[in-house]
């Protein structure tokens, strides 16, 4: 018996088909007596089964096979004498000797044909079983409400048994072999909101890590594309789909612990639906999985037709649903340990267009590779790409489907891939050539030093240094470079391909970027990318941001200054005062003070705890007068349910907005998970929150005494939200709005929570009518870090202006 698995996902429902196989009316003597039947209708059952069976039985090519070929005479004969009817059975599926069995430990030959039947009154099927010589040794009637009959059996024990559809198995029957069932994982329409709420099992929150390589095993794929797939994705698209899909597989398997590499040795596309091969597959009953469907069709093809490509693995990818049923798909099937024996049988069908999103794709794939490979269904967490349904969290491989494919590693079918390059040297430090400055740049890698890339760029875009991802560089390994370079403006970009920085899952790695005593950019838990543009000024100063001026032009001095003033107010007890005998005094002050530069760079930092669908959230941090994205994490981005993320960059002196999204607006918190966010300047708290909807976030200054938004308008009902910070020394600050329609009413306020929603109250509330407000300086009784404003919509208004001021 031949063993595969089922992956299941939420899909639109396919109608059922009548499998293409079977007669339309199921009824092989077609009206005549028992004792009349004619030759066999063949219809249906593919030419290279057929040609098989008359290469066997020496039939001409094209002709009909004899009914006793094919048993659907209405008798089997057992070797004991014994004859057994089979009155009322159809034939259903065909098999030459090439098809694989089960002797309880492996596949191996069959040694003759194998005949699978069902009951056409009320849809039994027929389980014959044969020995290692051919001989039938027992027939089993398998009824629809799953129990069984048996219609004849010899007494001695059989050691092997027919392939049979999975869907016949029967625990009583095969109760002495070790084997497991087909998991369908049935979920309904619903199952979304039936998930949530859920209590969530605790989740794994690293990959999988065990000792480093020092063997890998190739797999060998070859992959297929029938036309319903090239339909899917378009024609013009495929070769690029499938080389992703394959590259990110490859990255699967590569993982430590695991030690294969994957290679494509095997690519066949058949876009032209009339001369595809795997049409008839396709379209015999929608099934893919069970006894009649396209994963055996693929197989029975190859093991005909592609023998000489030499292969590993082979995978069908299709554009088609599998055993649709109320809104419920099988996504894709594979035979189990299937790998390195005798007769091959490492086939898998893969309905990879259910989804766009390339991740889910790929991970489909290397499920179905893992269960050729010899794992299992792995229902422990659904962060292991063995979990029985498919999901954007499915990365990694558990230590136990580690385990189950170690089996297949250690045989000696697979070839070996070589020893893994030797690591370069865990510190790298060239010598500088000449040139007026040097950027130091020093990047501490994770886990996954595979996923970095960074580089630093000159103002016309050329390319200073730089590193690319998939560079060779070993875990944990230090980079130090340091890059000549004259006065100018100049970015440094940073990026993880895995959306997660280089920090804090899967290692404490770091970077940072300076230019003599001064940090441009430093940290670690980026996300998918931080990036700084700097200019650096022909004395050596460093100004950090896109607005600095050419390189003449000097940045602020940072001297001591003398003032002189002249009052008619008494001075302060610690001045020196000449006083005449007029009666108005009139004093002469000489004050030297020391004025403290204002910081170059600030620290906006990111925390964002996800709830229990991580998958739905994407936030980003920016820049307001570039558009630039300095920090962000997009949807699908494989954080765990729970997980913390925690990303900070240096920023200069300017306007920033802070936006986070959920696609289905329910926020992160409360009803499945407790999630929340919070971001801060410099450690002053600018805005937190969670409970969101669909979108929130915050527009906030740095190191700036203005802001000012222009051209805003908002839809009844709607709250605005906006953080002013005042630059040290602050003594008054003053915030406005200027309309022309609509009604918005300010709320502005120092030093209180920034949530979501805005403030149900503050130390300013005009709440007047229309679009003009203020609040005044003499309105604050102190000044805080924050100044917290936020425009309420009591009607809509468009063109609104937002001005807040300090001195």
């Amino acid at each position: 018996m031949k063993l595969y698995t089922a992956l299941w996902a939420l899909l639109p429902l396919v109608s059922a088909r009548k499998p293409s196989w079977v007669p339309a009316n199921d009824n092989t003597n077609n009206g005549k007596k028992p004792d009349d039947v004619g030759p066999p209708d063949h219809a249906g059952i593919p030419d290279f089964v057929l040609e098989k069976f008359r290469e066997k039985f020496g039939v001409k090519p094209g002709s009909n096979i004899p009914s006793q070929k094919l048993g659907q005479d209405n008798s089997v004969k057992f070797p004991d004498g014994t004859t057994v009817s089979l009155d009322g059975l159809a034939p259903v599926e065909v098999f030459s000797k090439g098809a694989k069995c089960w002797d309880g430990k492996a596949k191996v030959h069959c040694p003759e044909p194998t005949v699978f039947s069902k009951k056409e009154n009320d849809g039994s099927k027929v389980l014959v079983a044969k020995d290692k010589d051919g001989k039938i040794k027992s027939i089993r009637l398998k009824k629809p409400n799953g129990k069984s009959e048996t219609l004849h059996a010899i007494e001695e024990e059989t050691d092997t048994f027919a392939y049979i559809p999975d869907e016949a198995m029967d625990e009583e029957f095969f109760s002495r072999f070790t084997m497991e069932e087909k998991t369908k994982e049935n979920v309904g329409k619903n199952v979304r909101r039936q998930l949530r709420g859920v209590s969530d099992q605790d989740v794994t929150k690293k990959r999988h890590l065990q000792a480093a390589c020092t063997q890998y095993r190739e797999i060998e794929l070859a992959v297929a594309v029938e036309s319903s797939f090239c339909a899917a994705v378009g024609v013009s698209q495929v070769d690029a789909k499938v080389q992703s899909i394959v590259a990110d597989v490859a990255a699967d398997y590569e993982q430590d612990g695991l030690c294969f590499t994957v290679t494509m040795v095997h690519f066949e596309k058949h876009c032209d639906s009339n001369n595809d091969p795997y049409k008839p597959g396709v379209q015999m009953n929608q099934s893919g999985c069970g006894g009649n469907g396209l994963l055996d069709f693929f197989e029975d093809y190859w093991n005909v037709n592609r023998q000489g490509v030499h292969r590993d693995v082979a995978q069908l990818f299709s554009g088609t649903g599998l055993e649709c049923d109320g809104g419920s798909c099988v996504i894709g099937c594979a035979y189990v340990a299937a790998t390195c024996k005798e007769t091959f049988g490492a086939y898998g069908v893969n309905y990879v267009s259910y989804t766009t999103n390339s991740v889910s794709q790929s991970q489909l794939v290397s499920h179905e590779m893992g269960h050729n490979l010899g794992a299992n269904h792995d229902s422990s967490s659904t962060n292991y790409i063995m979990y029985p349904s498919n999901g954007s969290n499915n990365r990694y491989f558990s230590p136990q489907s580690i385990a189950s494919m170690d089996v297949a590693r250690n045989e000696l079918c697979l070839d070996f891939a070589g020893v893994p390059p030797p690591p370069p040297p865990t510190t790298t430090t060239p010598s500088p050539p000449e040139g007026d400055f040097l950027v130091e740049i020093q990047v501490n890698h994770d886990n996954y030093p595979e996923e970095t890339s960074w580089s630093l760029t000159d103002s016309n875009g050329n390319v200073l240094a730089s590193q690319s991802t998939n560079s060779g560089i070993a875990d944990g390994t230090v980079i130090n470079q340091n890059v000549p370079i004259a006065a100018g403006e100049y970015t440094f970009t940073i990026n993880d391909s895995y959306g997660d920085g280089v920090c804090c899952s899967y290692g404490t790695g770091s970077f940072s970027v300076n230019v003599g005593s001064t940090t441009v950019l430093a940290g670690g838990a980026f996300g998918n990318s931080a990036t700084v543009t700097f200019t650096v000024y022909a004395n050596g100063d460093v100004c950090i941001g896109t607005d600095c001026g050419p390189t003449t032009t000097q940045p602020p001095p940072t001297t001591t200054t003398t003032t002189t003033t002249t009052s008619t107010t008494p001075p302060p007890p610690t001045t020196t005062t000449t006083t005449t005998p007029a009666t108005t005094t009139t004093t002469t002050t000489t004050t030297t003070t020391t004025t403290t530069p204002a910081p170059t760079a600030y620290t906006v930092d990111v925390s964002v705890t996800y709830d229990n669908y991580p998958s739905e959230t994407s936030w980003s941090l920016k820049n307001v007068a570039s558009g630039a994205t300095l920090l962000s994490q997009s949807t699908n981005s494989g954080v765990a349910r729970g997980e913390t993320v925690a990303a900070d960059t240096s920023v200069a002196a300017g306007v920033y907005k802070f936006e986070i999204n959920d696609s289905y607006g329910d926020g992160i918190c409360c009803s499945y998970g407790q999630g929340d966010y919070a971001i801060s300047v410099d450690g002053k708290e600018v805005q937190v929150g969670g409970d969101f909807g669909q979108s929130a976030g915050v527009i906030f200054t740095v190191g700036t005494p203005t802001l000012s938004i222009s051209s805003i308008s908002g839809a009844k009902g709607s709250v605005l939200e906006y953080a002013f910070i005042p630059p040290a020394g602050t003594s008054s600050v003053s915030c406005s709005i200027a309309g022309n329609n609509g009604d918005a009413d300010l709320y502005v306020s120092f030093d209180k929570a920034n949530t979501i929603g805005g403030t149900s109250g503050g130390d300013c509330v005009p709440y007047v009518g229309g679009s003009n407000e203020s609040c005044a300086a003499s309105q604050f009784p102190t000044i805080g870090d924050v100044l917290m404003v936020s425009i309420h919509a009591y009607d809509a208004y468009t063109g609104l202006m937002l001005t807040c001021q300090s001195s």
